[in-house]
């Protein structure tokens, strides 16, 4: 059963993460990245923004997808959730999404 960990995060230039290493050819290079440069990291900017605690161990990597409307309100047996959001979907040990 899969349930989305919805997270408004504000993000400039946010890439999303729709597969395990990025592409289907499992490189493990993000070659639309533009925001985290050597220049970024060494600057000062780069850092922990939050954390997000999970129920066990994270046993994939999480994804991420940016700018994802969200409504729910055709559904009775959910809860209402309507808005734009930057779900971030993380995989547990203990079968939880």
């Amino acid at each position: 059963m899969l349930a989305a960990l919805l997270c408004s995060v504000q993000s400039a230039g946010a890439v999303d993460v729709l597969t395990s290493r990025y592409t289907l050819a499992r490189t493990g290079v993000n070659t639309d990245e533009r925001v985290l440069t050597p220049v970024a990291v060494g600057g000062g900017r780069f850092g922990k923004l939050w954390t997000l605690y999970a129920d066990g161990q994270v046993v994939a990597q999480p994804l991420y997808v940016s700018g994802l409307a969200v409504d729910t309100s055709s559904n009775p047996n959910a809860p209402r959730v309507q808005g734009t959001f930057n779900p971030v979907l993380v995989a547990t040990m203990h079968n939880t999404v």
